[in-house]
């Protein structure tokens, strides 16, 4: 299966030491990484060949785990850390949580799409068939000759996840976000000598 892995772990400013500010940074780390994994799933779906059914299309998602150390109540004991990827949905998942990401397409062939194959007969008819792939009933013949094709040739890489890899970390995406989600995070934050003197006690 086809997949691009991203891992971060933010540093929480120095001198930010309330909990309710560390609680702020963290959902705003959180919010820059998925959508670094949004923009990363559109770069791959950019790449990515359609076909009639749009299966392989719809099938790319994205999955996120939150491994940031929390003590028993529940509060941050350390900085905030998440790990997530990119890829081809091929078997039904139920995902559970604050990090479910909505239902998608399953797809079989991404791995003949992304490395390409070597010269192979098909299958002609059935769910994940060259004819499920062409679309209308009366496009079997063609099916048939696709199928007929691939048999002789193979069919060429398209390198979806790759060229998306290479333009996701070319591009900077991760480190905008964050940068981003630091300046948001550090406006919601008002230091203590702002407060109230009878706030900072």
């Amino acid at each position: 299966m086809p997949e691009i892995e991203v891992r971060f772990r933010g540093v929480i400013p120095a001198d930010v030491e309330d909990p309710g500010a560390k609680l702020i940074f963290y959902q705003e780390y959180l919010w820059a990484f998925k959508e670094s994994l949004k923009t990363l799933r559109r770069m791959v779906r950019a790449r990515t060949p359609l076909g009639s059914s749009h299966k392989l299309y719809h099938s790319i998602s994205y999955s996120m785990v939150d491994l940031t150390p929390k003590d028993a109540f529940g509060f941050l004991a350390g900085s905030p850390q998440f790990e997530g990827k990119v890829y081809a949905r091929s078997e039904t998942e139920v995902t559970w949580g604050i990090f479910a990401t909505p239902y998608t397409h399953v797809c079989k062939y991404a791995d003949a799409v992304e490395w390409g194959t070597k010269p192979h007969f098909p299958p002609v008819f059935g769910p994940d068939s060259i004819h499920a792939w062409v679309g209308k009933l009366e496009l079997a013949q063609v099916a048939w000759q696709i199928a007929i094709h691939i048999s002789k040739h193979g069919t060429r890489p398209r390198y979806m996840f790759r060229d998306a890899r290479q333009q996701f970390q070319a591009s900077r995406v991760l480190e905008r976000n964050f940068s981003t989600a630091t300046v948001r995070a550090r406006s919601q934050v008002v230091p203590v000598e702002e407060l109230p003197w009878w706030a900072q006690f």
